[in-house]
């Protein structure tokens, strides 16, 4: 499959500059030969920094219609804002976290070790359940939570939902969403 393939690709690629170079290169040697040998090929996420930020601003700005109810992603400064926040402050520390070697580990451990508490699959697949089917398919998020508005209309809502901000240093996120909210009032 694809997975194989690109294996297969970067084990040329690794390959092929591992010829190019003595065998007493340095890292940073076979890092910048490997540069030079994929070019163009490099994924936009391995560019640095800016090209990381770049990658997570896409990747949200794709997601961002699919995870916002219908019809509440008109705005482009709230589109921005959220493309950034989400970008900087979940993908980004995600992904280091995700990246590092103890995780990694950790990931293996579960994958291999007989006595670990993953679920293991065994047979085919089964039928989906009807009645969770049709859940899965529904789109009206509505339902299931609870808007800003309507917490912010409701003293028995805002009050616990002030009390959780303030427990995970958040509080200035409400601030922020209350003076654009006058700002937009008085315009």
């Amino acid at each position: 499959g694809p997975l194989l393939q690109t294996i297969a690709e970067h084990m040329h690629a690794y390959l092929t500059v591992m010829n190019q170079l003595p065998l007493s290169a340095t890292p940073t040697e076979i890092r910048q030969q490997m540069w030079r040998v994929l070019g163009s090929k490099i994924h936009i996420g391995l560019r640095g920094q800016t090209g990381d930020l770049r990658y997570f601003q896409n990747v949200t700005r794709t997601a961002l219609p699919l995870l916002l109810p219908p019809g509440k992603a008109n705005s482009r400064v709230l589109n921005l804002f959220l493309e950034e926040l989400f970008a900087t402050k979940v993908m980004i520390p995600t992904m280091d976290y995700v990246s590092t070697p103890d995780f990694i580990n950790k990931i293996l451990i579960l994958i291999f070790d007989k006595e670990s508490k993953l679920v293991r699959m065994h047979g085919p697949q089964s039928r989906l359940v009807p009645i969770l089917e049709n859940f899965a398919k529904q789109r009206d998020r509505d339902k299931l939570q609870i808007s800003i508005n309507q917490i912010m209309k409701s003293q028995k809502l805002l009050y616990p939902f002030m009390q959780y901000l303030k427990s995970n240093g958040g509080i200035h996120i409400l601030h922020f969403y209350l003076s654009c909210n006058e700002l937009r009032k008085n315009m």
